[in-house]
């Protein structure tokens, strides 16, 4: 083994924390077949250190086909995915692998680093994501997916959407997720809680992309919590059409605001018109309910303001003096739409029982669809024929 880089050689520290992580790591010379193991890598195959000549390929049989392709390809990393089975468990296994080479450019070595994912697997399950849909998930471009420690670092990540940040999934390794956010204290705080055992759920801001994004504790094999594993959405295209749909609907809003606006206070100068008229002025439904009468109306018939709305125009005419053939047309054709207005003399009686005539001049008031909406009468006081 004397010809392979002393990659492996570690302080006693760092062998501890590589066997805490479940990570492990593997040298091999493609020239001679040699390969070496850290301390790691034999904890988490369970193979002794007194193994005589411990080979990968016997544990992980697709591997060696793996990386004849990987060799032979002009890519500098490869990372796949093993089931290691014994006995008495199951084990995932992330591989992945770099290529090193000499000053001509040859490959003197491939260093990889074989990581036990099996609780992020299981978590996966627990969440109800089997493999197949679990894959279809984190191929997404816009999904991703991380685990951490308990401090926060990354150890496992997954998903095409890290592209979208800049990084690939690679390079997020290693790396404190917190400090991805905007708002550091924010998401710093989504993960303790979760590390509290407490799953969160929310929407944070990444290097100026929107996610919303789902985090569960992840446990040991003993059942205490190791660290994060988050699930996020890049939902930034669509929180730009949302935003875009909200700022219509508030332009929308503050145009009908406007336009009621302008519609009441044109309401309120007509009411204004409408009252200081000196001729009657009478609004009636369809059904001959008066709905609108002005202050001249009210006078001309000795009423005070407000005694005529609500009441049938009918209530306030003479009863018992057949409509003429003349009047009868007129009020068909109105309704037909065939005339826009007419005039007859109306015998209407007072507040105090005595008959008055009225001159009526007797329009519609038309929706967008032609239906009379409502009906109007101007009228006066025919003055000679009442003092007669």
């Amino acid at each position: 083994m004397s010809g392979l880089p002393d990659y492996l050689e570690m302080p006693q520290l760092f062998a501890e924390a590589e066997f805490l992580a479940g990570i492990g790591y593997w040298v091999f010379d493609p020239s001679t077949g040699e390969e070496r193991w850290s301390s790691g890598l034999e904890a988490i195959l369970n193979v002794s250190a007194s193994h005589s000549s411990p080979n990968l390929f016997d544990f992980l049989p697709s591997l060696e086909g793996e990386i004849d392709r990987f060799l032979g390809s002009k890519l500098p990393f490869c990372r796949r995915k093993f089931v290691y089975r014994t006995f008495a468990d199951t084990l995932n296994l992330l591989f992945q692998a770099e290529k090193r080479y000499d000053s001509d450019g040859n490959v003197v070595c491939i260093l990889a680093t074989i990581q036990n994912v099996t609780d992020i697997a299981w978590t996966f399950g627990m969440a109800g994501l089997g493999e197949q849909l679990l894959q279809a998930v984190i191929s997404c471009d816009d999904v991703l997916v991380a685990a951490t420690n308990t401090d926060l670092i990354v150890t496992y990540t997954e998903g095409n959407g890290w592209k979208n940040l800049g990084l690939s999934i690679d390079e997020v390794v290693g790396m404190d997720l917190t400090k991805f956010s905007d708002k550091h204290q924010k998401l710093r705080y989504f993960f303790r809680e979760t590390l509290k055992g407490r799953p969160q759920s929310g929407y944070h801001s990444i290097r100026g992309r929107h996610y919303t994004a789902r985090t569960q504790p992840l446990f040991g094999t003993e059942g205490n919590i190791v660290g994060v594993i988050a699930f996020a959405i890049d939902i930034t295209d669509r929180k730009v059409i949302i935003d875009n749909l909200q700022r219509g609907r508030e332009l929308l809003e503050e145009a009908v605001r406007q336009r009621s606006e302008e519609l009441q206070a044109s309401e309120a100068a007509l009411r204004s018109v409408l009252q200081s008229a000196n001729a009657g002025i009478v609004f009636a439904d369809t059904q001959g309910v008066i709905t609108y009468a002005n202050a001249a109306y009210h006078r001309i018939l000795g009423y005070e303001e407000g005694e005529i709305v609500g009441r049938c125009i009918d209530e306030l005419m003479v009863q018992g003096i057949p409509e003429t053939e003349l009047e009868r047309k007129n009020r068909t054709a109105l309704f037909q739409g065939e005339i826009t207005q007419f005039r007859q003399r109306l015998l209407d009686v007072k507040k105090n029982g005595e008959h008055l005539w009225i001159d009526a001049c007797v329009s519609a008031s038309r929706d967008a669809d032609g239906n009379i909406v409502s009906l109007v009468a101007v009228v006066a006081e025919i003055l000679e024929q009442n003092e007669s």
